[in-house]
């Protein structure tokens, strides 16, 4: 739980204890913030999932279940939130089309938008033709503003755009990105999440696990995103519901700190073995290994040798499962103002880094199948930004080298994927001055 602290007038959230600088520094961002009339930023408290992941996630939570015309994908939907524990709403006048699957109905419910509460909102849009489908959309969603409950879960099930029949059934698709953005930014306030599933034609089988996670706790602040779910994806009899990475071994760079030190913590607490990386001299790195069994290792991930070095600790241990590239550093300066090696140092660290250590593991068979394969972004590889020139080149790189290279991977069912961050306090920012912090929690969708 945060600590509520009343200090000259104003109350403040604070995860740890504050030290009286943190205090006044907090103090002046509100009284700053007031002055020039931007708004206080009062993030929800949302519901996130501190422990190994259970086998039920949903138990006890009310999931509705939203589709014009049930195909495979609901169906496997429907059956997916049954093994996850929820007790799904249908919408009355469909539920005869889902007779084949509910049975006597045990488990369901029919939903009133006027009265009842839902933890999630899933619909399935996969058989959107033209423009005129999107209606739905409204209907949908329109009263689940009010039936959402806090940290409640907004899901669209969809195809993808280049299975579509034609061009406007493509085109149909291709806008359900605007919608689910912009619903997560009216909805986020209330850490309410929104995403879509693209579900590739015979992949309906492999939508357990990324609905679980998308309906759980552990997607709180995953909101406006789209995943994909082809067939390289784990099918539902594949991922284990509880300690998921136990007897598998990971790779974390950057592991020292922020970001890779929360990753280690994390893979070890699903029962991964972990190997953490860290640049040579980096503090608390030994630590980190130290309280999570596992071992450390300093290495420049930008020196020549690296890519060499790596493969040999993965050699050592038979392979590895996991390989997330976490490492990384900022470049902010203005472009008329930058040197070369303002330049250089996000490139190597950012960009070419992640993509030799990857090559060379995946070169020398030391991914193992199954295998996931992670880069750390950043919104301003989206978006960029000034002063950041730099940094904004070199996540927007590891973007494009991810999409390129996830579509050359052999079909064994490793996956390569990238995780772009909003503002995240880290030891790089936490130096930042009080009032640009809060300008920057105030432009995500969750506060």
């Amino acid at each position: 739980m945060p600590y509520e602290i009343n200090y000259k007038g104003w109350t403040f959230y604070f995860d740890d204890p504050p030290s009286s600088a943190d205090l006044e520094a907090e103090y002046e961002a509100r009284v700053t913030a007031t002055e020039v009339k931007w708004p206080v930023a009062t993030p929800t408290q949302l519901e996130r999932e501190t422990g190994p992941r259970v086998e039920r996630p949903l138990e006890g939570k009310r999931v509705v279940l939203s589709s014009p015309t049930p195909g495979a994908v609901a169906r496997e939907a429907f059956a997916c939130l049954r093994r996850l524990g929820a007790e799904v709403g249908l919408v009355p006048e469909q539920r005869g089309a889902f007779a084949d699957v509910v049975g006597d109905g045990e488990g369901t419910f029919d939903m009133d938008w006027e009265t009842d509460e839902v933890h999630g909102v899933v619909l399935d849009t996969t058989s959107f033709e033209e423009p005129g489908d999107l209606d739905i959309l409204r209907q949908t969603f329109r009263p689940s503003v009010m039936a959402l409950q806090a940290s409640g879960r907004c899901v669209l099930l969809a195809g993808r755009p280049q299975d579509a029949a034609d061009a406007a059934q493509a085109a149909t698709w291709y806008s359900l990105d605007g919608f689910i953005r912009s619903l997560s930014g009216e909805m986020g306030h209330q850490g309410v999440t929104s995403n879509i599933l693209r579900v590739a034609s015979g992949a309906e089988p492999n939508l357990a696990g990324p609905l679980r996670f998308l309906l759980s706790p552990r997607s709180a602040f995953i909101t406006g995103q789209t995943i994909w779910v082809d067939g390289r994806t784990l099918g539902a009899g594949d991922d284990p519901a509880e300690r998921a990475l136990e007897g598998k071994t990971a790779i974390v760079t950057g592991a020292a700190g922020g970001m890779g030190k929360l990753a280690v913590g994390l893979f070890a607490h699903e029962g991964a073995d972990v190997i953490c990386i860290d640049r040579p001299g980096a503090s608390n790195l030994e630590q980190v290994a130290e309280s999570v069994g596992g071992r450390a290792i300093e290495l420049d991930v930008t020196s020549p040798e690296a890519p060499d070095r790596l493969a040999a600790v993965a050699e050592e241990v038979g392979g590895v499962d996991i390989l997330a590239h976490v490492a990384g550093t900022l470049g902010d300066k203005m472009l008329a103002n930058m040197d070369a090696e303002t330049w250089n140092k996000p490139m190597s660290v950012n960009f070419e880094a992640p993509m030799r250590l990857t090559e060379r593991l995946l070169r020398d068979g030391l991914i193992h199948q199954n295998g996931r394969i992670m880069c750390v972004s950043s919104v301003s590889g989206i978006c960029g930004g000034p002063t950041m020139t730099a940094y904004s080149t070199s996540k927007s790189g590891v973007n494009g080298f991810v999409k390129y290279l996830s579509q050359q991977l052999d079909d064994d069912g490793t996956t390569l994927n990238v995780v772009a961050p909003g503002f995240t306090l880290t030891p790089f920012n936490v130096k930042m001055p009080q009032w640009m912090k809060h300008m920057q929690y105030r432009i995500n969708d969750m506060s």
